[in-house]
């Protein structure tokens, strides 16, 4: 969808959210559908009803990185670093060649002031990334 230069960024996030909302009509079971759904409340700061999403979707798909990965996000913009940091580590495991969430463990690590753990997740980064 085109977007007018005028275009607030809330209206994005609107359409975010009703397109996530049709995916979950869609496809009820569908974890991608879910992680949807939380990724688009997340940015709606609907923190709350996000993590009942990704932890849905977590349920339905255990395997589903990007779950993970967006639940992270959410997690780490709520301030709740230590979770931020465990769901990074399992999108890492779940995909142990996508070195990108282990950019983002060691952005919760350093909020958490653990200099050892992110220098773990940088050395497992580079060798992903390698």
């Amino acid at each position: 969808m085109q977007y007018p230069a005028t275009t607030s960024t809330q209206q994005r996030r609107a359409d975010a959210l009703q397109a996530a909302s049709r995916a979950l009509e869609l496809g009820p079971r569908s974890a991608v559908a879910w992680t949807a759904f939380g990724a688009a409340t997340a940015i709606n700061e609907r923190f709350a009803a996000a993590k009942s999403a990704f932890v849905r979707a977590i349920v339905l798909d255990p395997t589903l990185c990007e779950t993970y990965h967006y639940f992270g996000h959410a997690c780490l913009e709520a301030g709740e670093y230590q979770r931020a940091a465990e769901l990074y580590e399992q999108a890492a495991t779940v995909r142990p060649d996508d070195y990108q969430a282990l950019v983002f463990a060691r952005q919760a690590y350093r909020s958490l002031r653990r200099a050892a753990e992110e220098r773990g997740a940088a050395e497992r980064q580079v060798a992903a990334a390698e």
